[in-house]
């Protein structure tokens, strides 16, 4: 027997206490091998990936203790097992506790206000959102026209028609600003 295993006397405490054993499709896995790699895990405190292979894979464990905890299993047990031990007058109630050193809390956790510890400072550009980017502005992958944009007569670019109202002639700005000919 290997470390964190139950025994055959807790074995034969608990075995009648789980569900039996499906039949119908698959048939699952060995119970006892199974909460052998549970205790394994808890105890040890390590990840679940890391089950030794004499438990299974670490998927069904894993499963198993995930559906006996939603289906009330495990509390079934616990509640007939205490029952068992207070009844054979195992358990001493005067002696249970709880050690305070190790639950850790904060004042806000009891409800008082967080303190802020943040220096002040004058509101700047900073604390407004940025704008959005515009089409020509986008980030360096996604440039350009998208293939499915287009086929979208919304998502097209207008055409850019050049003005031709004006092509002939100059403004008086830029005529003043031109040297004479000479």
């Amino acid at each position: 027997m290997h470390r964190y295993e139950l025994d055959d006397w807790a074995w034969e405490l608990i075995r009648p206490l789980l569900p039996p054993v499906r039949t119908p499709g698959r048939s699952w896995r060995d119970h006892r091998q199974v909460i052998n790699g549970v205790f394994w895990i808890l105890f040890s405190g390590a990840p679940w990936r890391d089950l030794p292979e004499r438990y299974g894979p670490w998927q069904t464990a894993h499963k198993r203790l995930v559906r006996w905890r939603a289906d009330g299993t495990w509390d079934r047990v616990l509640a007939r097992l205490r029952l068992k031990a207070d009844r054979a007058g195992l358990l001493d109630y005067s002696r249970w506790l709880v050690d305070s050193t190790s639950v850790r809390s904060t004042r806000a956790a009891a409800g008082a206000p967080k303190k802020d510890t943040r220096p002040v400072r004058a509101a700047g550009p900073r604390d407004r959102p940025l704008p959005r980017r515009h089409r020509h502005q986008a980030a360096p992958g996604d440039r350009g026209e998208r293939p499915a944009d287009r086929l979208r007569p919304d998502k097209r670019e207008p055409q850019r028609v050049p003005d031709v109202r004006h092509a002939g002639r100059h403004h008086a700005a830029t005529d003043a600003a031109a040297p004479p000919a000479a």
